[in-house]
């Protein structure tokens, strides 16, 4: 009688690529062959009672030029002992930055409006130069994938 081979797998990645200076796109996620593949091959505790799967996708576009930008994505949640999944699409955000309440404002960011004063910031004193808010850089995971090879008696 022959045996017949399958393989179980899992995965588990993330990518990030900047699409030009003022866009990016990002994706994650993990996934397995069947429901059982992490519980049976893993030897820590965590990955063993780790029952979800999780996969998503962003994409960041910015105008800086006209204060807009705009966050779009798709996510899934799988809990492996249910079969439930959890779909979150499309998710939008678009955003503008904060706009001055008057025409006329001083030097140091104060304007009037209405007879109160509202103060924001001081810019920067080189003309043109503008404050661009810095995110901490995060590095990006190589990759990881498992497989194991089973053998089944294939009935006959």
């Amino acid at each position: 009688v022959g045996e017949r081979t399958s393989w179980s797998w899992w995965l588990s990645g993330n990518h990030s690529q900047v699409l030009s200076p003022s866009s990016s796109l990002r994706a994650s996620g993990t996934f397995q062959s069947d429901r059982d593949f992490i519980r049976d091959n893993s030897s820590g505790l965590d990955d063993r009672l780790n029952r979800t799967l999780r996969s998503n996708i962003r994409y960041d576009k910015r105008w800086r030029e006209a204060g807009w930008s705009l966050s779009a994505g798709a996510s899934q949640t799988k809990n492996l002992d249910t079969e439930r999944s959890d779909i979150v699409f499309p998710e939008l955000s678009l955003r503008s930055s904060r706009k001055s309440l008057s025409r006329t404002s001083s030097r140091s960011g104060s304007s009037t409006v209405g007879g109160s004063t509202m103060t924001a910031a001081p810019e920067s004193e080189t003309p043109g130069a503008r404050h661009r808010p810095t995110r901490p850089t995060v590095p990006v995971p190589t990759p990881r994938c498992a497989c194991r090879r089973r053998a089944a008696r294939r009935a006959g």
